[in-house]
Order: C-alpha cells, then sequence, then structure tokens
C-alpha cells in the first residue's frame, strides 16, 4: 500500500508492500508535475525489490524536484550505487531525516565481491 501525503513544503510517499514498481508511483508523478516547487521525500522502510522502471522515474523525477529517498534496504542501496543514481537523490537513513535534510548518506562506497 502506497501513502502520500502533502504539506506546505514536501511531498513524503511511503510505501508499505515488499515489492516497488511503476504503478507506485504514477500518483507522485501527476502531483510532482503540478507542484514542482515542492521537495519530494519517498521512504522505502520495509521495500526488498525495486523495479529498474520505478528507478528511472523517480530519476526522472528527481530531475524535476528536489528528491530525497530514505530508509533503503542495502540491496537496493546497492543497485542505485552499481547504476550510478546515487548522484540523482539525496539519501537518508530515515524519514525524518531527510525531512529535517540532516545526517545525509554520501561517499559509501563499497566492493562487489
Amino acid at each position: 500500500m502506497i501513502q502520500i501525503r502533502e504539506n506546505e513544503e514536501k511531498i513524503v510517499l511511503r510505501c508499505n508492500e515488499t515489492n516497488f514498481g511503476l504503478d507506485d508511483i504514477k500518483d507522485l508523478e501527476q502531483m510532482v508535475q503540478s507542484k514542482p516547487e515542492k521537495k519530494v521525500v519517498v521512504n522505502l522502510e520495509g521495500v526488498s525489490s525495486i523495479k529498474n522502471s520505478a528507478l528511472s522515474l523517480l530519476k526522472k523525477i528527481s530531475e524535476q524536484n528536489k528528491l530525497s529517498l530514505c530508509s533503503l534496504d542495502a540491496d537496493i542501496f546497492a543497485v542505485i550505487n552499481l547504476l550510478n543514481y546515487d548522484k540523482a537523490f539525496n539519501i537518508y537513513p530515515t524519514e525524518i531525516s531527510s525531512i529535517e535534510e540532516k545526517n545525509e548518506l554520501i561517499n559509501r562506497r563499497f566492493k562487489v565481491v
């Protein structure tokens, strides 16, 4: 189930499913297009797999708005780094830190063995 909350400054999308796909963010894309001045936070807590099409759309949204990802599974974080999408998003450990824009995860490199 997807929940979208909105306040004066931000749009927050929270996914409560293990799989995250393109259908899950179509409503977000429409909201962002109508309100390009708002920052967007996508909370992926509990998501263990994400479709490439969903990541591509999130990257596209990020080009239009300031988009932050938070609460990422380690495997999803690794995929984002391998695709070099980490530069397209601000990545935070929790939803609260992304809303406050504190404790951003940067320069986290790893080796694939």
